[in-house]
């Protein structure tokens, strides 16, 4: 393979390489002397979902999204869906799945907060989806976030629970709730 073949492989990795490297930017679809250049456009809507990450079998707990807009323009209609994958494993709780959060100026944060009870064993994925329309540019913006959720039987529950105390505690522990058993 000639020198100009060894070029036509590298090219594509040393343009990917320097985009990923922020050396590179321009609008998309540009060409330039042959080649494209790429720029990578932040959302300026964050989302974070918070809650347990362990619950127990029965327990009721919450979820938290927490919605940013760190852009420069207000943003309007804004809602947020919670999604719980291999439903019905965690039941909702209280008020319905989607929730309105109306409009989010520059710099500010709204919060929703699901209760859920736990009702069966298993891994869950959760998934918060906030929405809202860009009123200059009349663009939707959508952005995510997802956290896991396990639910543990009690037994286990209160297995784990002895695992994490310090030996003693456990033998004495042990020691007592043999004496009762009897």
């Amino acid at each position: 393979m000639g020198s100009k073949g060894r070029w036509f492989f590298l090219v594509p990795f040393i343009v990917i390489s320097l985009l990923f490297m922020g050396m590179i930017s321009g609008g998309a679809s540009q060409v330039s002397q042959g080649l494209f250049s790429f720029s990578v456009v932040q959302s300026p809507l964050e989302v974070k979902l918070s809650g347990p990450g362990s619950v127990t079998e029965g327990d009721i707990f919450w979820l938290t999204a927490t919605v940013t807009n760190r852009g420069e323009r207000r943003l309007r209609d804004g809602e947020i869906t919670l999604n719980i994958e291999s439903s019905p494993g965690i039941d909702l709780a209280g008020p319905p799945w989607t929730r309105r959060l109306g409009t989010l100026q520059p710099g500010h944060s709204r919060e929703a907060t699901w209760r859920l009870e736990a009702a069966d064993v298993g891994k869950y994925l959760a998934t918060a989806e906030a929405s809202f329309l860009e009123r200059e540019t009349g663009s939707r913006l959508v952005m995510g976030d997802r956290m896991e959720i396990e639910v543990v039987s009690a037994a286990e529950a209160v297995r784990g629970y002895f695992n994490r105390l310090s030996s003693s505690l456990r033998q004495q522990v042990e020691s007592m709730l043999s004496f009762f058993r009897k």
